[in-house]
């Protein structure tokens, strides 16, 4: 089983990292997104839900999930949430914004204990960048990112899917075109880091953000990922592919717009497993 401590070490150092001039590009997109909170918020959703009052390494700390939201008028509609790798986990209600900060959610039916039992009400602080979203309290976390539902894993059971003896979890290095410096670590199939290092005396800076596993093809398992979270707050929402084509490489596409509907790429470039 490969060792992942470089992503506690990467972790532990993006808290003092500070902005940076290192230069990205994708500055250009996300024009064409939704404005409105019911543009933005309708639709399907996936990614995963992390249960905080489970410890880290715990089977039942992770889960894929997908949701689905519906309005009535501008601020009030209904939702529901399934995680399909799990045969009738759904959780369905209504959900009101609140002070543009927050989802008060009344749950009408749920077999998801995590999110709540039927006939209760929650809240969820809610942040919307492009075609991301993360919905938190002080128990869970969803992480989602819009587009088509994560379908049903054959069995039933996707609790391999975050083992770090996955070949889509790991650490990797690469240079992009500019000569930036890639150190990116796929904590899971959920979920990315990476730290960015200039090649001059510019501050590194650190992206955050989720990933869903979009097509397996010939040329390898490919996933979309967005970042939700940055020390650079220019390149919150910027969109990537990385295509897995081997244990030991993949290659990362960083598209040039933040619109989900432009797939136009700015830069490619190849990383190597970091060992």
């Amino acid at each position: 089983m490969r060792s992942l401590n470089f992503i506690t070490v990467l972790v532990a150092g993006l808290s003092f990292l500070a902005c940076s001039s290192v230069d990205l590009g994708g500055k250009d997109g996300g024009d064409a997104a939704p404005t409105t909170f019911k543009g933005q918020l309708s639709g399907d959703w996936s990614g995963h839900l992390i249960n905080k009052t489970v410890s880290d390494g715990s089977s039942l700390r992770e889960s894929s999930i997908n949701a689905e939201f519906k309005f009535k008028n501008d601020t009030e509609g209904t939702f529901i949430f399934t995680i399909p790798t799990v045969e009738n986990a759904t959780a369905r209600g209504s959900f009101a914004d609140f002070a543009g900060k927050s989802l008060h959610l009344t749950i009408d039916k749920s077999s998801i204990s995590t999110l709540g039992a039927a006939a209760s009400s929650t809240s969820v602080n809610y942040t919307i960048i492009g075609s991301s979203m993360e919905l938190s309290n002080d128990r869970i976390s969803l992480q989602l990112i819009k587009g088509k539902k994560t379908a049903p894993t054959p069995g039933g059971d996707d609790s391999d899917e975050n083992k770090p003896a996955d070949d889509l979890v790991g650490a990797w290095e690469c240079k992009d075109g500019s000569g930036n410096t890639w150190n990116i670590v796929t904590k899971s199939r959920t979920e990315f880091f990476a730290e960015v290092i200039g090649n001059s005396s510019a501050p590194a800076i650190w992206l955050g953000g989720g990933m869903t596993i979009s097509t397996a093809a010939e040329t390898g398992t490919r996933a979309t990922a967005s970042v939700i979270n940055s020390s650079n707050t220019t390149y919150v929402g910027m969109r990537f592919f990385f295509t897995f084509k081997s244990a030991e490489a993949i290659t990362v596409e960083r598209l040039k717009s933040k619109d989900d509907s432009d797939d136009a790429v700015e830069d490619t470039f190849d990383c190597a497993r970091k060992k």
